[in-house]
């Protein structure tokens, strides 16, 4: 019975990571510090679920463009649209920083969903922005991670 709930618990964890505004680094230290998961199983499911979606994103881009495009015609940008904070935050990193910038920011700021679509608007090839969201969330995962067991070793210390 205890095997079964672990494998939903990874489920779970696969889940949330890919949502979107749901990054890994909500989710890893969640399922290390209080649900009590292992490590890198959570580090390697959350980096899976994490990084899936990107690539679909990145592959079906040019398919959703296009739908989009039929639906309704492209409107021009009016200086009283708003815009949304994610979206110029992760604008003005993409300006400063470039690609890696984005991708190794992008959990924390704009979520990594929206930031590979952003690299996307901006015409980054789409090797490039899977390699550099790929290496961003494997970074994340692992200091996520490492940085939660740190946190448990910490707190027992403490108490």
């Amino acid at each position: 019975m205890a095997e079964w709930i672990e494998e939903w618990q990874y489920l779970i964890v696969f889940l949330l990571s890919a949502t979107p505004w749901i990054e890994i680094a909500v989710v890893i230290p969640i399922a290390i510090l209080v649900v009590g998961m292992s490590p890198l199983g959570v580090g390697v499911v959350s980096f899976i679920g994490n990084y899936l979606p990107v690539v679909i994103i990145v592959l079906l881009y040019e398919r959703w463009k296009a739908w989009r495009a039929k639906r309704r015609p492209v409107e021009e940008e009016s200086d009283t649209e708003m815009v949304s904070k994610r979206r110029a935050r992760a604008q003005r990193i993409f300006e400063r920083y470039g690609t890696p910038g984005l991708a190794l920011f992008g959990p924390l700021v704009t979520g990594i969903h929206l930031a590979a679509v952003i690299a996307l608007m901006f015409g980054v090839r789409k090797q490039y922005i899977l390699l550099w969201m790929g290496l961003s969330l494997g970074i994340w995962a692992v200091v996520l991670s490492v940085g939660s067991v740190f946190g448990i070793d910490l707190l027992e210390r403490m108490g």
